[in-house]
């Protein structure tokens, strides 16, 4: 029995399922911007609770402002307490 690392099983699965991260990424990054145009935004604003959702989420956002063209013209993320007075 050969023993199969983490990483091995990844690549694996990814090279199986045709999985290809940038062109994931970039797919995104461009269904982002379609929504800001069609919905006529220049801005957001974004909940930063310190999970790795609200992270992936703001770097997308970024990623999508950078890119030519894009309606992307603010991005506020403002530090959302867990924990505080009154919850």
């Amino acid at each position: 029995l050969e023993w199969i690392t983490m990483k091995s099983l990844i690549e694996l699965t990814k090279s199986l399922r045709q999985f290809d991260a940038e062109k994931y990424l970039s797919q995104k990054v461009v269904l982002i911007n379609q929504f800001f145009y069609r919905n006529n935004l220049d801005a957001c604003v974004l909940g930063i609770l310190g999970g790795i959702d609200s992270a992936v989420c703001l770097k997308l956002l970024e990623k999508a402002s950078q890119q030519e063209n894009s309606p992307i013209k603010k991005i506020r993320a403002l530090l959302l307490p867990i924990y505080s007075v009154g919850t």
